[in-house]
């Protein structure tokens, strides 16, 4: 794929950018100002995926700087993650037997607002588990 000359459609996994094949691909194609560059998901901000996301001009791969030229387009329809409703939809459709219900996804101010928001449609028994603690199931 790095020596095609005709114009082509290159689909990548790792969409924050930041392991796997997805990065030869940007380190050889990011600074001709001819390619696109599509991301359709979230990215945090620190991965190569983020920082094209912010608008960066410059992104270092492989220990070399490399100047971003290409366009750089945003697609967030994509994402494969449900958002808070569509959570709380999943978690009411489950067997009523499970009593319990535990958050162990993603910062722990955005555990607290979710369990906030599940307890707010009357979720109860919601736990936000630290590192190592553990639980005894019925």
């Amino acid at each position: 794929l790095n020596k095609r000359k005709e114009p082509c459609i290159i689909i990548s996994s790792s969409g924050m950018a930041n392991a796997g094949r997805v990065k030869h691909h940007l380190y050889n194609n990011i600074s001709n100002p001819k390619n696109t560059v599509l991301i359709v998901g979230y990215c945090t901000p620190q991965t190569p995926g983020g920082k094209l996301r912010a608008g960066a001009r410059e992104l270092y791969l492989f220990g070399e700087k490399k100047e971003v030229r290409c366009d750089v387009e945003i697609m967030d329809s994509f994402s494969a993650h449900g958002d808070r409703n569509e959570m709380a939809d999943f978690i009411a459709n489950q067997r009523k037997s499970a009593r319990e219900l535990f958050l162990v996804h993603g910062e722990i101010d955005s555990q607290q607002a979710f369990r906030n928001f599940l307890e707010e449609k009357g979720f109860r028994n919601i736990s936000i588990p630290t590192l190592g603690q553990s639980f005894t199931l019925k």
